[in-house]
């Protein structure tokens, strides 16, 4: 099977939370069979990751002083929706897609906020990713987090960005305990950017990031082996004049719905209906293009994985 590297430096992120009245499990149902299978039709996407984030960790950098790591009061977030591409030219394609105009609209079904947050080209970068797993579907083995990070008031955005990438990202890529380091800086907060009816896109100072790093580890106790690191020790000691922020959540699950351009199973058939082939060993009919047009059409993009 060919495998690919993620190599987009282009992204767009949306952090979710649902609605009161929507179970968890019922919510996150929904986000992977009806609207993130909607979501893999939109044209222009190379990458599509759908992270499911637990209860946020205070505290795991013990070594950092001077920067608040409770998370921001108000509704916790619980997905985390990333979009890669290639091109300008495509992100704007995704945007006036037929596809995205339907999932405006599907948003307020389980959604009850959505807050979009956009890279620059370069801006989303791989540092390193010894996982094996460029595709992860659920529960992958090891151990990841998705870290928040908010700059500091009395230092530039040029400030904050050079000491995020060359100083602080660049030394969690190189401890040998961390397995995967990906960093996203994120453009200014905009609440008009995905103005969708009925769901919320008002985000306060606390609430609102300037970056945010996707974190890998072989499990559990190599990540608190990192998090209390000498090295970590000795970079705490100025992450405070650059960082007022870090909201750290364990990302519990991650689904891949588009890779390289095309749907993968989960993307075009759904979750549930990828757990049931998964457990019948994959019956390779079932991958067939022949099969698949018949299902979804003459125009339908064979799933890579």
């Amino acid at each position: 099977m060919q495998t690919h590297q993620a190599v987009s430096s282009l992204s767009t992120s949306v952090m979710i939370t649902r609605r009161d009245d929507v179970p968890l499990n019922l919510f996150y149902d929904y986000w992977a069979d009806i609207h993130g299978v909607l979501a893999a039709r939109a044209e222009g996407a190379f990458e599509y990751f759908q992270h499911r984030l637990g209860t946020p960790l205070p505290e795991f950098f013990q070594g950092i002083k001077g920067v608040d790591q409770q998370p921001a009061q108000g509704d916790p977030i619980v997905g985390l929706a990333e979009i890669t591409f290639l091109t300008p030219e495509d992100r704007e394609k995704l945007v006036s897609s037929a596809a995205v105009g339907q999932m405006v609209v599907d948003e307020q079904n389980v959604l009850k906020g959505t807050y979009m947050y956009s890279t620059g080209p370069g801006n989303a970068q791989t540092l390193t990713d010894r996982t094996g797993v460029p595709t992860p579907q659920g529960v992958s083995g090891d151990y990841r987090l998705i870290v928040f990070v908010r700059q500091a008031q009395d230092v530039s955005a040029d400030e904050f960005r050079t000491f995020l990438r060359s100083e602080w990202a660049h030394a969690v890529a190189q401890n040998t305990d961390v397995i995967k380091t990906r960093l996203h800086l994120l453009e200014q907060f905009d609440e008009q950017a995905w103005p969708t009816p009925n769901v919320d896109h008002r985000r306060s100072v606390e609430q609102q990031y300037d970056a945010y790093l996707e974190l890998a580890f072989a499990d559990e106790a190599s990540a608190k082996h990192f998090s209390h690191s000498a090295q970590m020790l000795e970079l705490g000691t100025q992450t405070h004049r650059y960082i007022a922020a870090l909201a750290t959540y364990p990302d519990f699950e991650t689904y891949t719905m588009v890779f390289a351009g095309r749907p993968t199973q989960v993307g075009l058939r759904g979750l549930s209906a990828f757990r049931t082939l998964a457990a019948l060993n994959e019956p390779v009919n079932q991958k067939s293009r022949d099969l698949l047009s018949v299902i979804f059409g003459d125009n339908v993009l064979e799933p890579l994985v």
